[in-house]
C-alpha cells in the first residue's frame, strides 16, 4: 500500500493537526516511541522514504492520546481503520 503525493501531504497535516491538538511536546513523542528527532521529523513529513511503519506508529500514538479527551477525538483523512485493513496486506502493523 503507497500513497499518493496528495496523500501523503494530507496525511503529514493530519499528523501535525493531531500533534497539536493532543498537546504533547514532540520530544516527548520521540522518547516515547524511542525516534530520533531525525526519524520523528521525516516521519511527520511523511516523505516517500519513510517507513509507512513510522507512519502508522505516529498515528496510533497520537490517535490513542487524543482518545483520553473525548472533546479532542483524532481526525484521520487517509489514514483512517478502513485504510489499516488494506495496510496489514502489506506490511505488519501492531
Amino acid at each position: 500500500m503507497s500513497l499518493t503525493s496528495a496523500q501523503r501531504r494530507q496525511t503529514s497535516t493530519d499528523l501535525a493537526e493531531n500533534l497539536r491538538r493532543s498537546g504533547i511536546p514532540r520530544g516527548t513523542v520521540e522518547t516515547d516511541l524511542g525516534w530520533t528527532r531525525e526519524r520523528f521529523d521525516a516521519t511527520l513529513a511523511v516523505g516517500s522514504d519513510v517507513s509507512p511503519v513510522d507512519v502508522w506508529a505516529l498515528r496510533d500514538y497520537l490517535d490513542a492520546a487524543l482518545r483520553e479527551d473525548p472533546d479532542e477525538a483524532a481526525r484521520w483523512t487517509v489514514l483512517t481503520d478502513r485504510a489499516r485493513t488494506a495496510a496489514t496486506a502489506w506490511f505488519p502493523l501492531d
